[in-house]
Order: structure tokens, then C-alpha cells, then sequence
């Protein structure tokens, strides 16, 4: 038996089953749309209504099927703003998936197809200049084992969920982890609004606000950096 397979989410795009953690990558209410609402519209967006950026980088955890990749390029392809795009993934997915995975196909960019294919061909370990103004960063290592270089404007934070892996979601990561890729105005986004997750991002630095989340979840976590704390 395979460790993955495809889903069909409510909005038409896949998903992924992930049978080691009995778990969908993505809410089977729609994948697509929970992407754009909690990483583009509430993080890239929020972002860059309030600054200008020639170049924003951008951190995820959970590289997955790449359509938070995907889309972050899309949404910028009308805006001056070169991309750099790192992400991090313990298990990354096979060919056999990605190649399957249908998020070109809903949209109208004559480059989408080609972009995809690229943002899953890069090699890991090495920046991969994807396009003129994309420059992709895949990292396959466990999230415990990751040390940060340099600072990021915007975290995607899509890791498995709290109940499938607490560990990822604990104050040691967000102290040794996360605060290193922070600089004062670094925006953390994602689909989950735990409370312990929550008051661990308080607790180092940041300033969390709950929002509304996407179809099926009632509220989601945007956190702005404030500073380093005095020890």
C-alpha cells in the first residue's frame, strides 16, 4: 500500500491523504480556497498592503503538494516583487502524485503548467530559480533539525495539525525554529487557532490575532513579530 493518495476537495482542486498520519494535506472542504484565504489573502496580501517590497521572502513549513509555492507565484505575476521562496519537508511527495495534481488546470496562466512542473522538478537542498522573479528553496529535513538563516517577511506555517504531530507546534519550535527567521514586522499565518500555539507565539514575541478562517473552520491565526524580548 502507498503512503499517499489523491483526494478531491468541495472546490474541485486535490488534496492528498497522507496514511502514516491518517490525515488530508489540505480541508476536504476545498483546497485551493483554504490556501488562498489563509496564506495568500490573510498573509501575502496582508503583507504587501502594508509595504513595499522589491523582494519578499517567504518561509513555509510543510512544502506538501507546493500550492501554497504555486499560488504565491500566481498572485504576484501582476506586482514587481521578486519571490524568494523557501520551504521545508520531511517527506516530500513522488512524481506519481505531483504529477497528478490538478491546481495548473484552474487557472488561465499560460505559464501555470510549466511553473508547477518546475517548482516539483527543482532539486532540494539548493536555491532553483524557477522564473525571473522566483527564486525557489526546498529544504527536506525534520523541522527539530532545521536551523534558520537569515530573516523572512512572511512564515506559512502548514504543518500536519496539532493532533497529528504536537511536536511541531510546541514552544521549543517556535523558540528555536521560528524566532530565528523573525525580524521585527515578520507575519505568521496559518489554518490552526490552538490556544497552546497560540499563547506559545504570545509568550516569544507576537502580537496574534484571531481571524475568520476558511469553509469548515471557524477561526485561523495571523501573528505579527513585535521584537526581540529582553531575557
Amino acid at each position: 500500500m502507498t503512503s499517499w493518495s489523491l483526494r478531491v476537495t468541495a472546490d474541485g482542486s486535490h488534496t492528498v491523504f497522507s496514511e502514516p498520519y491518517q490525515s488530508t494535506y489540505h480541508s476536504m472542504h476545498g483546497a485551493w480556497q483554504e490556501s488562498m484565504h489563509v496564506f495568500i489573502q490573510a498573509g501575502l496580501f496582508y503583507v504587501l498592503e502594508n509595504h513595499e517590497y522589491p523582494r519578499i521572502r517567504i518561509w513555509e513549513m510543510g512544502f506538501g503538494t507546493g500550492l501554497n509555492a504555486f499560488l504565491s507565484w500566481l498572485v504576484l505575476q501582476e506586482r514587481p516583487v521578486h519571490l524568494d521562496y523557501l520551504a521545508i519537508d520531511l517527506n516530500p511527495l513522488p512524481p506519481s502524485i505531483t504529477n497528478q495534481l490538478n491546481y495548473p488546470k484552474l487557472c488561465k496562466h499560460p505559464h501555470a503548467v510549466r511553473t508547477f512542473d518546475a517548482i516539483h522538478r527543482a532539486a532540494w537542498g539548493q536555491p532553483f530559480e524557477i522564473g525571473p522573479h522566483f527564486t525557489l528553496t526546498k529544504i527536506q529535513t525534520d523541522l527539530s533539525h532545521y536551523h534558520p538563516e537569515g530573516a523572512v517577511d512572511l512564515i506559512y506555517f502548514d504543518a500536519f495539525g496539532p493532533g497529528c504531530q504536537a511536536n511541531l507546534w510546541s514552544k521549543e519550535v517556535v523558540q528555536e525554529q521560528i524566532l530565528p527567521l523573525c525580524q521585527k514586522g515578520t507575519i505568521l499565518t496559518t489554518y490552526s487557532a490552538q490556544g497552546l500555539f497560540r499563547r506559545n507565539l504570545q509568550s516569544t514575541g507576537f502580537l496574534v490575532t484571531k481571524i475568520p478562517g476558511p469553509p469548515g473552520k471557524r477561526e485561523m491565526i495571523r501573528a505579527q513579530f513585535l521584537g526581540k524580548q529582553d531575557q
